[in-house]
């Protein structure tokens, strides 16, 4: 396991390709295969490695073939708090703030397209100043995002890039797919649910947390840093257990503090 472990942290820094380390983790299955957890370990590396590398072809056309408008300046666009909005950026860095208002502001540099209450951004660096929202879906695709967001439902999906995250809200989702995700939740959510494919992710609870914490840890390690709970039935319990939290972490490590 360790071996692998290795192998998977040179693929991340970029020293070996992903055929190498396809190679590599062969070896050393062909090496264990008496025994039986090896195909299974193999099979999630080879899902979660091509499942990484196959957004890939797919970031870099939404950049090249985008052709919305350049954005000059500070602009403010009109949205329906009561319905659903969208941000959707590939290729650039996105910051995020919240403040009492009833639109959104738009600062920074590259292109955008706004429409339909989906606000679609592209090669550049952006500066989103937004109002609490009843439901939000972030998309990053091959960058960066900081920030804070406040809804009552969250969705958040994460290929190719870092993001550090403040989170209010009742329900909550996050996809990351190859990238690094910390997340500091700044209220109990009533359900969240984190998934990861390929990277790691950190989780900062509320001094106050009320929930259960309930952690699936493929390949990685789950290191749970916050003292206070019960263990049970691979459950982390705190208080009356009012909320949930579930992790699923295919290749990658989670903590949880």
């Amino acid at each position: 396991m360790e071996e692998v472990r290795r192998i998977l942290k040179m693929l991340e820094e970029g020293k070996i390709t992903a055929e190498e380390a396809e190679k590599l983790i062969s070896a050393i299955e062909e090496k264990g295969k008496k025994d039986k957890g090896v195909s299974s370990l193999g099979k999630i590396i080879g899902d979660s490695v091509s499942s990484a590398l196959s957004i890939i072809p797919g970031v870099l056309g939404n950049v090249l073939s985008f052709s919305g408008e350049e954005l000059l300046e500070e602009i403010t666009l009109s949205i329906n708090r009561e319905e659903p909005l969208e941000v959707n950026i590939s290729g650039g860095d996105l910051d995020i703030k919240t403040e009492e208002r009833d639109e959104i502001i738009l600062k920074g540099k590259g292109r955008y397209n706004f429409s339909e209450n989906k606000l679609t951004l592209s090669a550049g660096n952006f500066l989103l100043t937004l109002p609490k929202l009843k439901e939000f879906k972030l998309i990053i695709n091959a960058g960066d995002f900081d920030g804070e967001i406040w809804a009552d439902k969250i969705n958040i999906i994460l290929n190719a890039g870092d993001a550090n995250i403040f989170l209010r809200s009742l329900e909550i989702s996050c996809f990351i797919n190859m990238g690094d995700m910390d997340i500091k939740l700044m209220e109990n959510p009533k359900k969240a649910t984190m998934n990861c494919n390929m990277g790691d992710l950190s989780i900062i609870l509320p001094e106050d947390f009320d929930g259960v914490i309930i952690p699936k840890v493929s390949l990685g390690d789950f290191s749970m840093l916050k003292e206070g709970y019960k263990y049970k039935d691979k459950k982390y319990l705190f208080g009356e257990g009012e909320g949930e939290i579930e992790i699923y972490c295919k290749m990658g490590d989670v903590s949880v503090r």
